[in-house]
């Protein structure tokens, strides 16, 4: 395991042994908690896949924050740090897959450019795909866990076409470049000067936050905290604040009960006027609008 040496928490490379002759692990049952600290910021240096069976939650992968609810499929390539925790007062429960994709399709097949996964990370691509918004690489990955999960004759075989399946409808797919920032060695150290900062933020989000105190517990100025920021996440401390509070805000509206209102007042909006620019700034549908679809499409999944 390497860790990046400066400050309080660590970016991580997370080991995982792979065996030689099927370099593939897989791991059917992981909880996920609403305080997750078994992790800072990771990378393994193999391709995962994730189901999650139940619950809902928020995946902070590189610069993004993304929700992820149940029956989600995640994908995450061995270049982008990312951690992940359940809604608040939740536990959510996921099954993943670990594999060397190079390792495991050679000499299967012998396209380097299919077996190339550097591409699927950076600021455009998605990492969370659903049966509606991506059926096709929802409905590759859905059938390699439950291959895993229930493995029948030919396992391996079958195993190997799939994950080929699978990294040619991710390769088809419009919204992924190459991200070369991602592997700099400015990128990482940025990263890790201020992942005190992040993980200060995953946890006080719904609380008036000064950029001083965000500075403070990277041991930084004002000014040089903005600019490792801006270098490592593409965007101010404010605009992540605010991305992460609405993230937070639109799982509340999906999954609760709860009048908009009081979810604007309890993810630190000051009023909802506020709460309602910003969502629709960030989400593009007003905050009714936005759970009215989401609840629409929970029925038409059988998922409420």
């Amino acid at each position: 395991m390497r860790i990046y040496p400066s400050g309080s928490l660590k970016l991580e490379e997370l080991e995982v042994r792979l065996p030689d002759d099927f370099p593939a692990s897989f791991e059917p049952e992981y909880l996920l908690r609403d305080d997750e600290a078994k992790f800072s910021l990771h990378i393994h240096k193999v391709l995962e896949i994730g189901f999650c069976h139940e619950g809902s939650g928020f995946f902070i992968i590189g610069e993004k924050i993304l929700q992820f609810a149940r029956h989600d499929i995640v994908i995450v390539n061995n270049r982008e740090w990312h951690r992940a925790q359940s809604r608040k007062g939740t536990i959510s429960r996921w099954a993943w897959l670990y594999v060397d994709a190079q390792k495991l399709l050679w000499p299967f097949s012998q396209n380097i450019d299919i077996l190339d996964s550097s591409h699927f990370c950076g600021k455009s691509f998605v990492n969370i795909f659903s049966a509606t918004r991506h059926p096709a690489v929802y409905q590759t990955a859905r059938h390699i866990i439950d291959e895993f999960s229930a493995p029948g004759l030919y396992h391996q075989d079958r195993v190997r076409a799939l994950c080929c399946t699978l990294f040619i409808d991710l390769h088809r797919l419009d919204n992924w470049g190459e991200n070369s920032e991602l592997s700099s060695a400015k990128y990482a150290e940025s990263l890790q000067r201020i992942t005190p900062a992040l993980d200060y933020l995953r946890t006080h989000y719904t609380e008036k936050i000064a950029i001083g105190s965000l500075a403070e517990v990277c041991c930084v100025s004002i000014a040089t905290f903005r600019r490792l920021f801006a270098t490592a996440m593409g965007k101010s401390p404010l605009e992540y604040l605010i991305e992460l509070r609405v993230a937070m805000a639109g799982l509340e509206l999906k999954e609760s009960a709860r009048s908009i209102q009081q979810i604007a007042w309890d993810h630190g909006f000051p009023n909802l006027s506020s709460f309602e620019r910003m969502f629709k700034k960030i989400r593009g549908s007003t905050p009714g609008s936005w759970r009215r679809a989401a609840h629409a499409q929970n029925r038409t999944t059988g998922e409420s």
